[in-house]
């Protein structure tokens, strides 16, 4: 039973048609954004100023750490609320969650030493590891099961077996590892030196025009430093998209995306570039300088920075940026973007003397459920000005769902009256995605942003013809 059908692109559905022939047709189109598009799904106020965020894709927890608390939170993302407060002896500096089981790896600074921390749903500890140094940054590679933990005081990579939690490797590095970002695919680390280690005359924490950061690409599987690159600002966070082989770097006063191939600078967005002074609003000379943080959708190949009262939406394929602004009193601490669900997790900063609340979208119906967040916070007669009683808060963010792209279907045909079992292959799929066959909708598994599976009943295919198939976020 071959189908026939030509393909149409609706832009108030993103639907996205595709002709079942015996031949497979490929149909590539180009996904769009629109800040207009942003939704709020939800908020979860925390206890003190947050470290960082692990999350594995697709998975309704997340991992929130707070090194000034002490505290690891573990959160609901679907119910909005923490699940387990746990209190560690030590300040946790960073974390990282195996994709498969949800077990987050817990990085902590006890006095001279450290320590890691298996971390399970649940709440417990299910191992404790001891580092001979204070670690700082963690990252997991699911390819090659190997965690790799930044040691800044003896400038190493420390290579962790997932498996087996022992030591498999260490890397020396000229600088202090202070950020670092992996690129997957070839088994690269980059890694960030703030300060330099005195380098080029400046300690460490201060700031100064003319000041360097240190860009280190590692091979992790050789062990060997492969490129050093000089960048002339202090860096405040690096995301690495995998597939496009760029980094993504946020400083005092723009973002830069590098090749990190070749070191070369692709291009840099800050209010001096032209073109770029409506998206970057007037904030002083240095926009970035009170914390900034970047988190990459690796199925978009989009990049995401939070900043102080702005959001920025860089399409790494077109190399474009979109500014949306969700208030002045919001400072984002840490970010991190699920690439399955296509919504980002951000944890703001809040002082609730000076509340507004952050995201203020074109239509205001859509945060009729928050709409007395201001009322519930204003603040206490009694509360003294010197003290603006901060609060933190995890919001979930809803980003702009992509036109999805089908590239093949398997099977292309099948035999009137029997039902297939139909396999769609493509890009930019999110769990939302679903399939309509003949204009009604199909039993859908998302199985990655590659694939989906939909089951075709046979009534759906009584009679011989051409049938069109939906894909649509």
């Amino acid at each position: 039973m071959p189908f026939k059908a030509d393909s149409r692109h609706i832009k108030t559905k993103k639907l996205l048609w595709l002709t079942l022939l015996v031949l497979i047709i490929t149909f590539v189109f180009h996904s769009s954004i629109r800040a207009r598009e942003i939704e709020l799904n939800g908020s979860i106020v925390l206890d003190g100023y947050v470290t960082q965020i692990g999350h594995a894709p697709g998975s309704s927890i997340a991992y929130v750490i707070s090194k000034k608390k002490r505290m690891i939170f573990i959160v609901d993302l679907a119910n909005s609320l923490v699940r387990e407060r746990i209190k560690v002896r030590g300040r946790p500096v960073g974390v990282a969650v195996e994709p498969e089981s949800d077990y987050a790896f817990v990085s902590i600074r006890k006095g001279r030493k450290g320590y890691l921390f298996l971390v399970s749903p649940d709440g417990s500890i299910v191992e404790k590891i001891l580092l001979k140094d204070r670690p700082g940054k963690i990252a997991i590679n699911p390819q090659t099961n190997t965690l790799i933990v930044a040691l800044e005081k003896e400038k190493k990579l420390l290579l962790i077996s997932k498996e087996t939690l022992s030591v498999t490797g260490e890397i020396s590095l000229p600088y202090r590892p202070e950020l670092l970002g992996l690129d997957r695919d070839s088994d690269r680390a980059v890694v960030v030196s703030k300060s330099s280690d005195n380098k080029h005359g400046h300690r460490q924490g201060e700031d100064h025009r003319g000041r360097k950061s240190m860009i280190m690409i590692v091979d992790l599987e050789s062990g060997t430093l492969l490129d050093e690159i000089s960048f002339r600002e202090r860096i405040h966070d690096i995301a690495i998209d995998t597939d496009r082989d760029i980094a993504v770097i946020l400083w005092n006063r723009g973002i830069t995306l590098m090749d990190i191939n070749t070191g070369d600078v692709i291009k840099t967005f800050s209010k001096q570039n032209k073109g770029c002074k409506k998206c970057f609003k007037k904030h002083g000379s240095c926009h970035f300088r009170h914390k900034g943080v970047v988190d990459i959708n690796q199925s978009t190949h989009m990049a995401v920075v939070a900043a102080a009262g702005e959001l920025y939406f860089i399409d790494l394929n077109e190399k474009k940026i979109l500014a949306y602004h969700f208030g002045k009193r919001g400072h984002a601490e840490v970010i991190s973007v699920d690439p399955y669900q296509n919504r980002a997790l951000i944890g703001a900063r809040i002082d609730k003397r000076k509340l507004r609340y952050p995201f203020k979208p074109d239509n205001p119906k859509k945060l009729s459920d928050h709409s007395s967040f201001n009322e519930r916070n204003k603040p206490k007669k009694h509360e003294k000005r010197n003290n603006p009683r901060e609060r933190t808060r995890l919001f979930i963010v809803q980003l702009p769902n992509p036109v999805p792209e089908i590239t093949a279907l398997i099977p292309d045909a099948s035999r009137a009256g029997e039902g297939v079992s139909l396999r769609v292959e493509g890009r930019l799929f999110i769990t939302d995605s679903g399939v309509r066959f003949n204009h009604q909708d199909v039993n859908t598994t998302f199985i990655n942003n590659e694939t989906l599976h939909a089951d075709v009943p046979a009534e759906l295919l009584s009679e011989p013809g051409s049938v069109p198939v939906t894909v649509f976020n």
